[in-house]
């Protein structure tokens, strides 16, 4: 019995070298350094695998330039487990690899809750070598609230303090003396758990106005539009002569349009519609809301949406709706003419990513993006002025 385990070990043993070499092959020697067998039975016994767990090699390949690990990894099991959201009061285990000529005398996990200004430090322990010029550090932390948090790593070296963040793609993660960029945790209710239908099921995403038009022609008031009444012609994608892109011009997509074609979709298989926004809106992709209590007239009314829904409901159909409640249009009922003056002033000293949009009056997207309006603004704002709570007459059926 004895022979025959020690067999399985030593065939074990030989896999799992086999594909580390194996892989080698797939990639680049500069951007990979591969651990020697030893060094992936300190990283099983780290982590708790066992022979009843599935091995993942390609968990424990360390990605870096120069056959240096890279410090952390928020994708790879090894540094964070568990992967991806977590449950309110999940304990999730870090874990940075950091190299020994840092002479690193002290890492903290730092921690931000998104609805607060403060970070929150937890030390890391110091739990041996990963090789002969790496340290390993790790730490515990558990999320009490639910919502978003922002982490990096502080180290406190012999003469500064430096920082884990992320990086570009091939490094994943850099050691730099500013704080810069953090990684994200979200954290869902404890006891949620997903809708059954959606597993094993189709999902097929609608942008409303350009999936069907119905033929009904529409009571529409306003005027600040452009119609395309040829549907095989391209929308207005170049910018104008003031250098702007308005995503203004219609197909005259709708609501009855989809509900037209709703035995289409059942014939395709599909149990769920992805619809993208179908709030009343400026624009024709309606990311960059006016009136979250509102049916864009151009698509049709409320009824018309309450009768797609039960119309695909009758099909085994599920609708979701994208809400993009996290960021509205500077045009919409939600802003005042003090809102867009204090919206100015945020603007010139708060950082804008690419692709978001800071014009006043009607809004004007670019690469896509909206207006966004971060907590802290909207703290400041709520001091000058009072801001509708947003009611939404939009349903999911089912």
């Amino acid at each position: 019995m004895f022979k025959y385990f020690f067999i399985r070990r030593q065939i074990w043993r030989f896999y799992a070298v086999y594909n580390l070499y194996r892989l080698k092959y797939l990639f680049s020697y500069d951007k990979i350094i591969f651990a020697s067998f030893w060094r992936i039975c300190l990283n099983f016994r780290l982590t708790g695998h066992n022979r009843q767990n599935k091995i993942d090699i390609s968990e424990y390949i360390i990605m870096g330039s120069d056959y240096m690990p890279v410090p952390f990894d928020s994708r790879k099991i090894y540094y964070r487990s568990p992967f991806g959201a977590v449950e309110q009061g999940t304990e999730i285990h870090f874990r940075i690899l950091l190299p020994k000529a840092e002479h690193t005398q002290k890492a903290q996990l730092c921690v931000k809750y998104d609805y607060d200004c403060n970070w929150e430090f937890t030390e890391l322990i110091w739990c041996g070598k990963f090789d002969e010029d790496t340290e390993i550090w790790e730490c515990d932390f558990t999320p009490k609230k639910i919502g978003l948090y922002w982490y990096n790593f502080k180290l406190t070296t012999i003469d500064k303090t430096r920082y884990v963040i992320p990086s570009d793609p091939y490094k994943v993660s850099t050691i730099e003396d500013y704080m810069g960029r953090s990684w994200q945790i979200t954290c869902y209710k404890k006891g949620f758990k997903t809708p059954g239908w959606l597993v094993g099921g189709i999902m097929y995403q609608i942008f409303p106005d350009r999936f069907y038009f119905s033929g009904e022609e529409k009571n529409i008031k306003r005027t600040d539009y452009k119609r395309n009444k040829d549907w095989y012609a391209l929308p207005e994608w170049k910018p104008d002569e003031n250098g702007m892109i308005k995503n203004n011009d219609f197909f005259m997509g709708d609501l009855k349009g989809i509900t037209m074609k709703l035995d289409y979709l059942e014939s395709l298989g599909v149990s769920c519609i992805y619809l993208n926004p179908i709030s009343e809106a400026y624009s024709n992709h309606r990311y960059d809301t006016g009136d979250y209590s509102k049916v864009d007239p151009i698509l049709g009314t409320e009824e018309d949406f309450k009768h797609l829904c039960a119309e695909a409901k009758k099909r085994g159909i599920h609708i979701i709706n994208d809400g993009v409640f996290s960021h509205t249009g500077s045009d919409s009922v939600y802003f005042t003419a003090d809102t867009a003056r204090a919206v100015r002033i945020m603007t010139k000293t708060r950082r804008i990513s690419v692709g978001t949009n800071s014009t006043n009056g009607r809004t004007i997207t670019k690469a896509g993006g909206a207006l966004i309006l971060c907590p802290r603004l909207l703290r400041k704002l709520r001091h000058s002025t009072n801001i509708s709570t947003a009611k939404t007459a939009l349903s999911e059926n089912g």
